[in-house]
């Protein structure tokens, strides 16, 4: 039968502590050389004892055209072999303090070389498994035995380390099969090219725990990213960290990848083939729960003048990048909110909406019902809604189906209040979204978008936390932003509106993105102010499969906030399908 070429149980030895508690100032630590950066808040481990042939490489040695040679991270590589690189510091700790959470659960790693990495996670105190073909020279095997036996007998750490030679994805089914093996933590770092990383992705997808986070290195090579891509494409929540070569993870169930914070000293540029993903940056994060967060994006508001003129309290002064407000029970005044409701054909969920309107706890409002050429009873439903309510101000306003951008912008065309609350009609907003997010406006110094997080229910049900997901970054490279959210009546004036021709979707994230452009704040609470339909054959799952058109035409309409490349690919891509 298929046997283990090795197991390695260690037992402490004479040990000594080797961690470092989570640090705020990397800058400040005199623990690392020059050119090493670790993210804050991680909790450190320096095992390169282990390692004596470990230095730092010279990056012009290696010829693979992915490595991102302009990042200035030490990059590490044993003597013996430099053209081959270690995971960075920063990389390392990623893996570590996400292997922190899996202590004595099964974790499996998909390459090791030499061993930096396995002994990361080993470190963590997960039970370790780790195939790669190399492990069938010896010289090779006992050089990773010999780094992670001396790093866990020095930490006190107890674990237990599998090495398995072989080739994924063959290797990890024969195992998994051979000893009913599931895996709560899984590192992907094989082969890079063609198929290689795809297949590894299917068959841990696979073999995953219910529970588990699966980690990506070297995303910076689109091959790779194909596992991540296919992942994401399978349900599992998804998040970049932007480091020397680019690491991601994905997640199910309940475990949360760690946070992380690029180095703040380092101009990142992001691959096109990326684009869509977020990036974890706890840059803007607050831990005061009790309180409304405040982001704003680090940009001037020179495109501001016009809408600073329609404000009373408009004042020029640059925000800071992030505040705080403090909650105040009662608004300072009482602005009329109009709430745009596009309705084709979903008569049976409008009443729904109307009622999460009628029911709002701040009650100065209009509902304006766009009927965008519905051939089901939309009209009747809303007359009907309109005539049982003859106290409230809501208005019906027909239209040829002309797409949900259009019908938006029909709806915002008849408003007659000063701020604007969008709102599909199979969603329900909370009782107190109109009252949370107009305080927001309200305490902002210029016109804004205010936002909150949002649940989906229907064939999803979880929690999306906007504010924790949004930065300036980000919204560029996948939308977090739930379209109800609230802004001034000024901002469609600077925006124009949102876009007609992107009639398969995405139309409010391009929206999102054009207020960036135009250096409009967007201000964030972590209060759950709407319930998100998610249903089958609904709009946004319709757009999947026009992803990356729509992603195309978004770069394409804002590229002042793109980088040359992404401009260009994305007007490559609208070409070839126009042609």
């Amino acid at each position: 039968g298929d046997t283990i070429e090795i197991s390695l149980r260690y037992q402490p030895i004479e040990p000594k502590k080797m961690r470092v508690q989570g640090h705020s100032k990397i800058t400040n630590n005199t623990l690392f050389a020059a050119g090493d950066y670790i993210s804050p808040g991680f909790e450190i481990i320096l095992p390169d004892a282990y390692f004596p042939n470990m230095i730092v490489g010279d990056t012009q040695t290696c010829p693979w055209p992915y490595l991102r040679r302009e990042i200035p991270h030490n990059w590490y590589v044993d003597g013996r072999v430099p053209s081959i690189g270690f995971l960075s510091r920063d990389e390392a700790h990623i893996l570590y303090n996400t292997a922190l959470q899996f202590k004595g659960k099964k974790a499996l790693e998909i390459g090791c070389w030499l061993g930096w990495s396995a002994c990361h996670l080993a470190l963590a105190g997960v039970a370790l498994d780790v195939i790669d073909p190399l492990l069938e020279r010896d010289d090779i095997r006992q050089s990773v035995i010999d780094s992670i036996q001396g790093a866990l007998n020095a930490s006190g750490v107890q674990t237990t380390v599998e090495l398995i030679p072989g080739y994924s994805p063959q290797r990890v089914e024969e195992f998994a099969a051979q000893f009913n093996r599931k895996w709560s933590l899984i590192f992907i770092d094989g082969e890079h090219g063609g198929s290689g990383p795809l297949n590894d992705a299917i068959v841990c997808d696979k073999f995953a725990e219910k529970d588990a986070i699966i980690l990506f290195h070297d995303l910076a090579a689109p091959d790779v990213a194909k596992g991540l891509d296919y992942l994401k494409q399978r349900g599992w929540h998804t998040i970049i960290y932007q480091t020397m070569q680019i690491m991601g993870a994905a997640w199910r169930g309940n475990v949360e990848p760690v946070k992380h914070q690029p180095d703040p000293n380092i101009s990142w540029q992001f691959p096109a083939h990326l684009h869509g993903y977020n990036i974890s940056n706890n840059k803007y994060q607050n831990t005061d729960l009790n309180q409304l967060a405040i982001v704003h994006p680090n940009i001037v508001f020179s495109s501001l003048q016009a809408a600073r003129n329609s404000t009373q309290n408009a004042r020029s002064n640059h925000p800071e990048s992030v505040q705080q407000i403090a909650a105040s029970p009662q608004l300072p005044s009482q602005p009329l909110i109009s709430v745009i409701i596009p309705c084709y054909n979903q008569s049976h969920f409008l009443p729904q909406a109307v009622t999460s309107v009628i029911n709002q706890t701040y009650k100065n409002w209009e509902i304006i019902i766009i009927n965008d050429g519905s051939l089901d009873t939309t009209s009747t439903v809303a007359q009907n809604l309109i005539a049982a309510n003859p106290q409230h101000q809501i208005r019906l306003v027909e239209q040829t189906n002309q797409g949900l951008s259009m019908a938006r912008n029909t709806g915002t065309a008849a408003a007659k209040g000063e701020y604007i609350m969008p709102l599909d009609a199979d969603d329900i907003l909370a009782a107190n979204a109109l009252s949370c997010l107009l305080e927001i406006c309200l305490k902002s110094k210029v016109p804004c978008v205010a936002f909150g997080s949002y649940q989906l229910f229907g064939n999803e049900n979880r929690t999306v936390p906007s504010y924790d997901l949004y930065s300036p970054e980000n919204i560029k490279q996948s939308n977090m932003i739930h379209p109800s959210s609230l802004y001034h009546k000024s901002v469609l004036d600077l925006v124009r509106g949102y876009k007609s021709e992107m009639k398969e979707g995405y139309e409010d994230w391009e929206f999102w993105v054009n207020c960036h452009k135009h250096s409009i704040p967007f201000l964030g609470t972590r209060e759950i102010v709407v319930n998100y339909r998610r249903v089958h054959g609904s709009m946004l799952e319709k757009a999947q499969q026009y992803h990356h058109k729509l992603v195309a035409q978004i770069v394409s309409y804002n590229p002042e906030l793109y980088d040359i490349e992404s401009v260009n690919s994305a007007n490559k891509l609208l070409e070839s399908i126009a042609n």
